[in-house]
């Protein structure tokens, strides 16, 4: 069986040519479980993630949550699940997945597999390399409705549009959500922390919820 001895001791590498289950093998290692990999028909793709990476990550998150918070919206978050799909021979963790119309699926659920089930409605993307396999076709061929991926310090909305994705000003899985806020969010979480950050977030919020 293929183990963590096998992967590179780097931050980022490529492997081409690694048949399905030997991914899969090296997916369930819990000795690579903080190792993020990225799968596309035979080429592997691995990672470790930044504090930077995870920051904002963790930010958009939280602000996610404050919102459907306010906006009383039911939501299944999934984290950074593998989204697997043997069909497809592809495979990959986004840095945050949300069930949205579909959260009723979940519920009472301890696991989901898309082979069975469907993928997470919205996904969250922190890019600040230059990947060598493109996560955002993958999404596509899974059928992943919409993604905001922050990259260069802002956030853009993708919608699935036929076979890939189209860019969007606003949010179709989760209407009237600020995107256009994140930047500043993350700033003031810089500048005054974490909790000021959701507090103020928190009050705008509040302030346009009919």
């Amino acid at each position: 069986m293929a183990t963590a001895s096998t992967l590179p001791t780097c931050e980022h590498a490529v492997l081409r040519g690694v048949p399905w289950k030997t991914y899969v093998n090296l997916r369930d290692d819990p000795e690579n479980d903080h190792t993020r990999m990225t799968y596309h028909q035979g080429v592997l793709e691995i990672m470790t993630l930044s504090y930077l990476h995870e920051m904002v990550a963790q930010v958009i998150n939280r602000l996610i949550c404050t919102w459907t918070e306010e906006k009383l919206i039911e939501i299944a978050s999934c984290g950074s699940m593998t989204c697997q799909r043997e069909d497809l021979k592809a495979g990959l963790e986004p840095d945050h997945g949300y069930y949205i119309s579909h959260e009723p699926s979940t519920r009472g659920r301890r696991e989901l597999s898309l082979e069975d089930d469907p993928p997470p409605d919205l996904v969250v993307e922190v890019d600040h390399t230059n990947r060598s396999v493109k996560k955002l076709p993958i999404y596509a061929e899974m059928g992943v409705a919409e993604i905001w991926r922050w990259e260069n310090d802002a956030i853009q909305v993708y919608r699935l549009d036929g076979d890939g994705y189209v860019e969007a000003n606003e949010s179709e899985c989760l209407p009237g959500f600020p995107i256009a806020e994140i930047p500043a969010a993350l700033k003031r979480k810089e500048l005054e922390g974490e909790t000021a950050m959701i507090v103020a977030f928190r009050k705008a919020t509040i302030k346009v919820i009919p």
